[in-house]
């Protein structure tokens, strides 16, 4: 069971320069049988790049025809097909933070940004990854991300192993 970063998708599905590292984590999580999961956030950036970097992704020439909005929802689908990752649900609560109450993922960065000192996106996908960890349903956090890899340690600590490249 293995959460998957955005990046190993995109670079995967849309063969980009890190689709031989991508491939290769892919087929291993496969061969182990792991069910492959993202979350709402994953979504998310999944259409950010399509929208952004989508008329790069090496894409049969028809595409060209369709508007914008229907080459990038293709995109996103196509991934998804291509995958098939269980899509974990937003769970809507919410928990004290000081004075205020917030999205319990927000916590959850806040708390982990001092042990694995990243950017926004990388912290909330940690949380995403480590909440489902904690529910039993991942175990492994696939990513390319070398600011996410150079933590491989840190993440091994709260209980979730990085699945690196090589």
């Amino acid at each position: 069971m293995a959460y998957l970063d955005t990046n190993i998708i995109v670079s995967y599905c849309f063969k980009d320069e890190n689709y031989a590292k991508a491939a290769k984590i892919i087929e291993e999580l496969r061969r182990e049988r792991k069910q492959l999961y993202i979350s709402p956030l994953t979504l998310t950036e999944l259409f950010a790049v399509a929208s952004a970097k989508g008329d790069s992704f090496k894409v049969p020439p028809h595409f060209k025809r369709f508007d914008r909005r229907t080459r990038v929802n293709l995109l996103v689908k196509y991934a998804l097909e291509t995958l098939k990752p269980a899509v974990a649900p937003d769970e809507p609560l919410t928990e004290k933070f000081d004075e205020t109450s917030v999205f319990h993922m927000y916590k959850k960065t806040i708390e982990l940004s001092p042990t694995l000192e990243l950017p926004t996106l990388d912290l909330l996908h940690a949380a995403y990854a480590l909440h489902l960890a904690g529910k039993g349903l991942v175990d492994t956090l696939a990513s390319l991300d070398d600011r996410v890899l150079a933590r491989k340690k840190r993440f091994e600590s709260l209980g979730i192993r990085v699945y690196a490249p090589g």
